[in-house]
This record gives structure tokens, sequence and C-alpha cells, in this order.
């Protein structure tokens, strides 16, 4: 398995749009897609970040499920329509690809 975290921080004041746009819209289109979410999580902070982790059986389908989705018409028009008045909400994304080590303590 291949999991794939990412940390979202949104542009000053975009914060909940940013978050509600991702659970309202994103994760609709990641389960159409077969991009499964194992957990999304808020961070307490005057900005707040969005982070989440995706599970994948392997590179390829991690890589074919994320070319899916960044091409795909459903989210260019998502992101379109949600970025009409003041630009981008996204202000920084930061990507982390683990493997899992299971171990037993």
């Amino acid at each position: 398995m291949i999991y794939d975290m990412r940390i979202y921080t949104a542009h000053p004041g975009k914060e909940r749009a940013m978050i509600d746009r991702f659970t309202h819209v994103v994760v609709p289109i990641f389960t159409r897609l077969g991009i499964e979410v194992i957990t999304v999580y808020e961070t307490q902070e005057d900005a707040p970040k969005l982070i989440y982790i995706t599970r994948f059986a392997g590179e390829s389908e991690r890589s074919s499920a994320w070319n899916a989705f960044k091409t795909g018409p459903d989210w260019l028009d998502a992101k379109a329509s949600s970025e009409t008045e003041g630009g981008p909400l996204l202000k920084q994304q930061e990507t982390l690809v683990m493997l899992d080590i299971s171990f037993k303590h």
C-alpha cells in the first residue's frame, strides 16, 4: 500500500472556503474516481491547514488517479467556479508520499 498525505494552506481569509470546497466538492469526485480518503484533519491555528491522507494499492494507481482528478472536467469546473472572486483559494500545497512499513511493538 502507498499513502499520500496532502497539506493545504489557504490564502488568508479563504480557509473556510477551501475546507468547504474540499468537503462538498472534492471528496465526492475522489469517491467517483476510486481515491480512498483515510482521514481528514483541520489544524487549530490562526490560519488553519487542511490535511488529509489517501491510500492506493501502488504508485501506478496513485499516479493515474491523481492525473484523472486534476484533468477531469468536474474538478476543473469546480475549481474555476470557486475562484471567480478574489482568485485562488489554495496558497500552498505540500505532498508526502508514504510507504507503510508496518511494525509490531
